[in-house]
């Protein structure tokens, strides 16, 4: 188990290993209690003890912070496609305070509790989104442009701040496949996409002849162990 005085993960391609100053160590704690808090009314999670949310939401989210680092210091736009209680979104717009953090998904509920988390711990930098993303569009067509400039519609009649973003984070269940579709468009040229998965070779086939039909690249797979469990993270790049 990892301690929350000092985050370490162990990862085959690289090491990591953040000093969280004071601030960032006491929300991260302080989001783990009122997620246990809130999911004793709202079923946000089938975690419910206080290590399983620290090691299997709150680490398992803050596995991508060093990938960040290829990007300096350029302000991006992250969108945590599937959010569900708000991970990896919430810790890593903890953080991550100099980035914009838009956390989508399609139950109400679900985003109620995800905006009351937000406002609790101070994150300025995270809009919470009530949509569904097979119904989000990105202006990449000249007749979607006509009807709308800003590109992606939520469920609530708003419209998104950006038509793209530069990064796609997403730990949703659904296959390869389905979130090559869905995150294509939403993607800006060069920008990425990082999936949170349950090693799979298979997979991991199908995503590189996916990412070739569809006019993107698999660029690496991150390999960790989380609670015994060997988790990849797939890197995909927009050409």
């Amino acid at each position: 188990m990892l301690s929350k005085d000092s985050i370490v993960f162990e990862i085959t391609e690289y090491e990591y290993n953040p000093t969280m100053n004071y601030r960032e160590n006491l929300q991260l704690q302080k989001l783990v209690s009122i997620f246990l808090e809130k999911n004793t009314h709202i079923n946000l999670s089938a975690i419910r003890d206080e290590e399983g949310v620290w090691m299997k939401h709150i680490e398992d989210s803050l596995v991508t912070v060093p990938l960040f680092e290829q990007f300096g210091d350029k302000k991006l736009k992250i969108l945590d496609l599937g959010t569900g209680g708000g991970f990896p979104g919430l810790p890593l717009a903890t953080v991550l305070p100099q980035h914009d953090f838009t956390l989508l998904d399609a139950t109400r509920k679900k985003i109620d509790c995800v905006r009351e988390f937000a406002e609790t711990l101070g994150l300025t930098n995270v809009t919470p989104q009530w949509g569904r993303v097979e119904d989000m569009r990105a202006a990449i067509m000249k007749d979607e442009r006509k009807h709308n400039k800003n590109g992606i519609i939520f469920m609530d009649g708003t419209p998104s701040t950006s038509d793209h973003y530069d990064i796609v984070v997403t730990r949703a269940a659904a296959y390869i496949e389905d979130l090559f579709t869905w995150i294509k468009p939403l993607l800006q040229v060069d920008g990425r996409a990082w999936i949170y998965k349950q090693a799979s070779e298979e997979e991991w086939d199908d995503g590189q002849q996916l990412a070739k039909n569809r006019g993107m690249i698999l660029t690496k797979a991150l390999t960790y162990n989380l609670a015994d469990q060997e988790r990849w993270i797939l890197e995909i790049r927009k050409k």
